[in-house]
């Protein structure tokens, strides 16, 4: 199912209108009809997260139609969601980032004892092949 698609379906299921939900976001009813016509792909980020809350789903939900089932669940589907809207070198910060996070043992579920990796990499590379890799690997979880 598109954007468009779970956009429509969500609102029938809170019982809303187009120009319902479009008064809700400060938008015109044309700018609703577009978004779940798939007219308009590229909605603004506190557009969807306004959306997503109206609709009272996650902003995952409501861009990739993953259900919500948890808080581990809700904050990975935030993630998600803030990740699929970058482009490939913000994607590759957020690995990095993410990476770095995981070797300050206060932000780690075990306090820093050795876990098997999810996927390894280089932490020296920087060349284009070393990022292809650790990008593949993101798109493999």
């Amino acid at each position: 199912m598109e954007l468009g698609e779970r956009i429509r379906s969500l609102r029938k299921k809170k019982g809303l209108t187009q120009e319902e939900l479009a008064s809700k976001l400060g938008l015109q009813k044309s700018a609703v009809a577009k978004y779940e016509n798939g007219r308009v792909t590229n909605i603004k980020r506190a557009t969807l997260f306004k959306m997503a809350e109206i609709l009272e789903v996650s902003p995952g939900e409501l861009m990739y139609g993953k259900e919500d089932k948890g808080q581990d669940d809700h904050g990975l589907a935030v993630l998600s969601g803030y990740y699929g809207m970058l482009n490939k070198a913000g994607r590759t910060k957020v690995l990095e980032h993410v990476h770095d996070l995981t070797l300050i043992p206060a932000y780690r579920l075990d306090r820093g004892l050795s876990l098997v990796p999810v996927a390894a990499h280089n932490d020296d590379a920087k060349d284009a092949e070393q990022l292809r890799l650790m990008e593949e690997d993101l798109d493999n979880m």
